[in-house]
């Protein structure tokens, strides 16, 4: 008999907040026709504007996650999986896409943290289904992660439960994750009345900023698997 991993949706509900740090390709201020960025002033940005950006030759360096028990439970499971979740975020408004399978293939081939790729190892999708399948387990941003998971899972024909059988279809399950994963971004305009809704104000999700005259890029990620 056939058996299908069905999953319930699972999001990682505080989300999570990527801080960059924004370099020019010059001295240049940041400017597109009606929106500009001061010393003083800080600029809420989409998706269209982190892309032009990224055209104009701008980098963004990744320097933190928020919240921080959030960053330490996924620095536990890989201390590289930070850095590979905001090179994911960049690549998804560079390339106008949010599916995980499209986004670890464009990760292999730039390759920002320049893993020995030469023998056909697959570091990036390893360590994604890594933080995928601890995430269904029950892993977030309100309790210190020890890997033990707090979600059962069973199996089932066709079960609304969270299914995972045994070792064997391991490959199978984390497969399953990274083709049903999208990596969304949250704004301000999002419906309040849906499950994903933030409000951008309070933590600065998708502005542009200044501290100390230098910008930073603060963006809110949500993962999640449908």
């Amino acid at each position: 008999m056939q058996r299908i991993l069905t999953t319930n949706s699972a999001t990682l509900k505080s989300g999570i907040r990527l801080v960059y740090k924004v370099i020019p390709p010059s001295r240049l201020q940041i400017v597109d026709h009606n929106w500009f960025i001061t010393n003083q002033s800080d600029f809420s940005i989409d998706e269209t504007r982190i892309a032009d950006l990224l055209n104009k030759g701008f980098e963004f360096e990744f320097k933190k996650i928020e919240p921080r028990m959030l960053f330490l439970n996924i620095q536990l499971l890989d201390s590289e999986l930070p850095r590979i979740i905001a090179a994911l975020a960049i690549l998804k408004y560079k390339y106008s896409t949010s599916n995980m399978s499209d986004l670890l293939v464009l990760i292999e081939k730039e390759n920002p943290i320049e893993y020995n790729l030469k023998y056909g190892h697959i570091f990036y999708k390893e360590k994604v289904a890594r933080l995928l399948h601890n995430l269904v387990s029950g892993m977030n941003s309100k309790i210190v992660w020890n890997g033990n998971a707090l979600i059962d899972f069973g199996i089932g024909k066709d079960s609304s439960k969270n299914s995972y059988h045994n070792e064997y279809d391991r490959n199978l399950f984390l497969d399953y994750l990274i083709i049903n994963t999208k990596l969304e971004h949250i704004s301000k305009d999002d419906d309040k009345n849906k499950p994903s809704y933030a409000k951008s104000e309070k933590y600065n999700y998708g502005l542009l900023y200044s501290e100390n005259g230098v910008m930073y890029l603060k963006l809110n990620l949500q993962i999640r698997i449908v």
